[in-house]
């Protein structure tokens, strides 16, 4: 059983425990490599999705230079479940209720799953960067 998890700074050991779990999966999601933990005081909202009560997924809303930037990762072995997209619409439904109407995201172009699960959430391709 899955269960979405708002994160604040009495949880943050949750995101820790999706981080070691992770794996592989961090490569193209390298939204960790240069952030503490204390990232989310910043964080319009946090999560992590739970399953048979491990961290497997993490998502967020982040507002920085006047834009609300989602991220979601899965861990390696827990993508193509279904987990992203509930992430995704947990994320969506947080910014619909609090009436954020316009959010970005950037993902590697060779990460076709999560571009598929973009495209499927009503995404649009604004730039496509090589580099």
């Amino acid at each position: 059983m899955e269960k979405i998890i708002s994160i604040n700074k009495n949880n943050t050991n949750l995101i820790d425990e999706f981080i070691k779990n992770a794996g592989d999966s961090l490569s193209s999601f390298r939204y960790f490599e240069k952030r503490s933990i204390s990232f989310i005081e910043n964080h319009l909202y946090t999560c992590v999705l739970l399953f048979e009560g491990v961290s497997v997924g993490y998502g967020h809303l982040d507002y920085e230079n006047k834009i609300v930037w989602l991220g979601i990762a899965l861990a390696q072995d827990y993508t193509g479940k279904g987990f992203g997209k509930k992430i995704m619409l947990h994320l969506i439904n947080f910014a619909e209720e609090n009436n954020i109407k316009k959010i970005r995201l950037s993902v590697d172009l060779l990460n076709f799953n999560a571009i598929n699960l973009y495209k499927n959430t009503d995404f649009k391709v604004l730039m496509k960067n090589e580099n």
